[in-house]
């Protein structure tokens, strides 16, 4: 009988224990699945913080491109006679005034063909810059295409038209370096004055040209 009390006793003990490790068991597993949840929760939270800041930055791309040229970042030609169409609506109720200032760079092509295309886009890119440097608050820089650019000075007197022309002259006439190689190049700017050579964009930018 005594052996089988200590058989008895001995079996209930293990029993308990089993069941004690059973429910550690339980508990821990619960757990690691309230902390498995938690941390999905805030995994999933922080990918789509990351997802909307990759649609934002992807959406402001696209509209940036969709308004300028890939390769100066100036403005393009639709984005530039919006500009152009926005100012004359404006001036037309209220008055002022602008000058359009149509740039060709000469000699360009043989950049091109000294150089390669990889150079004549670092002479277009420093040219771009250049003329974003001579901007003021107001005047728009957009590129035409090839070689061309535009320059809307946004407000004006003969004076000033003729100085900010001779600026651009100036700016495109200093020497720069491409591959350690000196380039030289020279500009012709065209000028027209809103309510002098014309009132559209199809007119002052004739005027210009020619």
């Amino acid at each position: 009988d005594f052996v089988i009390q200590a058989w008895s006793a001995m079996g209930d003990n293990l029993e308990r224990l089993i069941q004690q490790r059973l429910d550690s068991l339980r508990e821990n597993r619960n757990l690691a699945l309230w902390f498995s949840s938690i941390a999905a929760v805030f995994v999933f939270f922080i990918a789509l913080s990351v997802f909307r800041s990759l649609i934002v930055e992807l959406d402001e791309k696209i509209v940036f491109l969709a308004h300028h040229d890939a390769m100066t970042q100036l403005k393009n030609r639709a984005a530039f006679s919006d500009e152009m169409s926005r100012l004359v609506e404006q001036i037309q109720a209220g008055g002022g005034g602008f000058a359009i200032h149509a740039i060709d760079l000469d000699g360009f092509k043989a950049v091109n063909d000294t150089l390669g295309h990889h150079g004549g886009d670092q002479v277009l890119q420093t040219m771009a810059s250049r003329l974003l440097g001579l901007a003021t608050n107001g005047d728009v820089i957009g590129r035409r295409g090839g070689d061309e650019f535009v320059v809307l000075q946004n407000g004006y007197s003969v004076g000033s038209v003729n100085t900010f022309a001779q600026r651009i002259l100036n700016a495109m006439r200093e020497p720069l370096v491409i591959d350690g190689k000196p380039v030289s190049l020279s500009a012709s700017v065209g000028t027209s004055i809103f309510g002098h050579h014309g009132d559209s964009e199809a007119t002052l930018m004739r005027a210009a040209d020619i």
